[in-house]
Order: structure tokens, then sequence, then C-alpha cells
């Protein structure tokens, strides 16, 4: 890992050369020579914080120039750049069945006590409701879980961390709730 002097911004790259953009990232940055390359992901919310950092310390027509030929480094890059979906990149976490099992089983046991009268129709309802809710946002933190840890260059990983389109709740949708 690469360090700059105290105080100035670093952007490091663990491997150079298994990143093809670190070169024209190397030229974005050759008018600054107090930059350096990290290779990571950055999501929303870190590139907020970079773009305030980069107004910090290089001021704001600086940071507008940076941003700009990032914007158009990102755009060539997305070009040459090609992502293939299949059946089996939608990874459903192996808890799924037995989740779905147990709120399957609690719907069961609620229906029962409706049909006896322990339960008003209103309050089955409702119950009915919370089960279902609290399996799903259960499915939803494995499913995050489960793409993190078993494999992060997923196609549906990637496309819905990158906020470009698809986002985590469309692929719980499809991984985690569809069919229930």
């Amino acid at each position: 890992e690469s360090r700059s002097r105290k105080g100035s911004l670093s952007i490091t790259d663990s491997n150079p050369l298994s990143n093809p953009t670190h070169q024209n990232m190397e030229v974005l940055m050759a008018e600054r020579a107090d930059l350096v390359f990290h290779n990571k992901v950055i999501d929303g919310t870190a590139m907020k914080r970079l773009i305030s950092r980069l107004i910090d310390h290089f001021g704001i027509a600086y940071t507008s120039h940076i941003l700009d030929q990032v914007k158009t480094l990102g755009f060539q890059q997305a070009t040459a750049t090609s992502i293939s979906l299949g059946i089996d990149d939608l990874l459903t976490t192996p808890s799924k069945r037995w989740l779905v099992q147990d709120a399957e089983q609690q719907s069961l046991i609620l229906e029962k006590h409706h049909h006896y009268g322990n339960v008003h129709a209103v309050e089955k309802l409702r119950q009915s409701i919370e089960i279902w809710y609290a399996t799903s946002e259960y499915l939803r933190q494995e499913m995050n879980l489960n793409f993190k840890m078993t494999d992060p260059s997923n196609p549906v990983h990637i496309m819905s961390y990158s906020g470009a389109r698809g986002n985590a709740s469309q692929v719980h949708q499809l991984v985690g709730m569809r069919g229930l």
C-alpha cells in the first residue's frame, strides 16, 4: 500500500498491475503528485466523502476538473466492460428453506387459532403480515451476507450495489421472496 505525506489525499491499489484502470488513474493524477491510488469499490456514501475531501484539499474548480475526468473514465470503462447474468448467479441463502418452513408453520398455527375462535380475523391478518415481514427482513440480511461471503464478484451483487440501475431490494425480491 502506498502512503503519501500527511494531509494529502491518497488513492492506492495493492496490486497496480491487476487493474487496467490503474494506468488511466495515473494519467488523471499526473497533474497532482500528492495523490496515491486506492483500488476499492466506492459506493454513493464513499463518493460523497471523497468529493468532500477533494473540495477541502483542492478547491471546487480543481475538484470539478477531477470529477469530469473520472466521469469520462467511468463511461469509457463501462462501455468496454460487460456483465453476463445467468440463473446460477441468483444465489439463495442456505437458510431460506427452513425460514420459509418456520413462517409457514407459524401461519398454520395462527390459522388454527383463528379457526377455533381464539384470534380475530383482523388480528390474524396483522400477525400474518408480521410473520412474513420478519421472515423477509431476515432473508434480506442473510442475502447480503451470502453475496459478500460466497462471491463478491457475482454479477447480481455487483449490479445491485453499484447503484447504477438495480439495488439490493430488487435482488432480495429475485433471490429471497419470489414464490412465497
